[in-house]
């Protein structure tokens, strides 16, 4: 299954060029300086803060114009709150949010969502989510689901809703006849299809995709990825692409960053995750990729996941670490340049 996908992708040329490394001279999107995310704990009897989870810890990530970074981790390293923080779903406990809007750096780490509507960044900062069945009213006609996100835009009464309406399904490949249809009457694939047409109703400039094609079956993913790469390098958007299938993103993202318990691990252009992965942890989720042809079957990561709740003095995967050392259990690493595009928060010599 996973090659038909790999067969399909190429066939359409999905792949991304890898001339894409000019990335770094264009002009930057979003910058995060020190970004954190706690949630509290509360007890179950006075619902008081007992504890907190450290979902996301002190992530400093630059997101460049018209690129397509994808998040990858264990379930509950962070990935999905980090892509919600950084369209401002959720208020970060501490940090920084730089969006550059007209190349001028905002901080909408400290903004309400007033203020954020009245800028009119909000519409600029969307998310298509992981659950296409219950992202859409029932109830609702995908005409007035779609209104609904033309009317949240700021644009001119003059403007004819239907014929925007219209013309954000042309991009994804619906006409005018699915316009009177619920939900339920459409397919997996299909309702993917209205929810990203209904994100670019409202003009966004950045999308958080939150695994948008784990609910499809193979031959549909493969459809979804090429219509995203494509709509993406139509309109120049910007995407994070947040997915627990490796071997996707080297035809949907230009560099990937590596996640454990809310931290970056690693930063790497794609075409060098599979050849040059540095970090162990990084090394470690390759190896859990299924292949038929290994001969040593499966060989899953060692360990439990630590809690979010825990705080550990040094490297949070130091007690499942193959080649650790006494400075890993006491000294937290960060990320060091190791190549062109390339960073790893690691003790180790790299």
């Amino acid at each position: 299954m996973l090659t038909l996908l790999m067969v399909i992708c190429i066939r359409f040329n999905l792949i991304i060029n890898s001339n894409f490394s000019n990335i770094y001279n264009m002009n930057t999107l979003i910058q995060t300086q020190n970004l954190s995310l706690y949630y509290q704990q509360l007890s179950p009897l006075l619902r008081r803060p007992i504890n907190r989870l450290q979902a996301v810890n002190n992530i400093d990530l630059t997101i460049i114009k018209g690129e397509s970074i994808g998040l990858v981790g264990e379930s509950g390293c962070g990935k999905s709150s980090l892509g919600k923080t950084l369209i401002r779903y959720y208020t970060p406990t501490h940090g920084k949010i730089l969006y550059y809007q007209k190349d001028t750096p905002v901080n909408i780490a400290v903004m309400n969502l007033h203020q954020l509507k009245k800028t009119g960044i909000r519409q600029k900062l969307q998310m298509v989510l992981q659950d296409h069945a219950s992202a859409m009213n029932p109830r609702m006609t995908i005409k007035q689901i779609m209104g609904e996100a033309i009317k949240a835009r700021q644009q001119k009464r003059s403007d004819n809703r239907q014929e925007s309406i219209l013309n954000c399904l042309q991009q994804v490949g619906l006409n005018e006849s699915h316009l009177n249809r619920y939900p339920h009457e459409f397919s997996g694939g299909q309702r993917q299809r209205i929810c990203i047409a209904r994100t670019l109703a409202i003009q966004p400039e950045f999308i958080v995709l939150d695994e948008p094609t784990s609910a499809l079956d193979v031959s549909v993913q493969a459809q979804i990825l090429i219509l995203l790469n494509e709509i993406r390098k139509n309109l120049g958007l910007t995407y994070v692409f947040i997915t627990h299938n490796l071997l996707i993103l080297k035809y949907v993202c230009t560099r990937v960053a590596v996640m454990y318990l809310g931290a970056i691990v690693e930063i790497i252009n794609v075409q060098d995750l599979f050849i040059n992965a540095r970090h162990p942890y990084t090394i470690s989720l390759l190896a859990c990729i299924p292949d038929i042809d290994k001969t040593d079957g499966f060989r899953p990561i060692k360990g439990e996941v630590s809690k979010l709740s825990k705080s550990l003095a040094g490297c949070q995967f130091f007690g499942r670490c193959s080649c650790s050392s006494q400075e890993c259990e006491t000294d937290v690493p960060t990320l060091k340049q190791v190549s062109d595009g390339h960073w790893v928060s690691c003790h180790r010599e790299l």
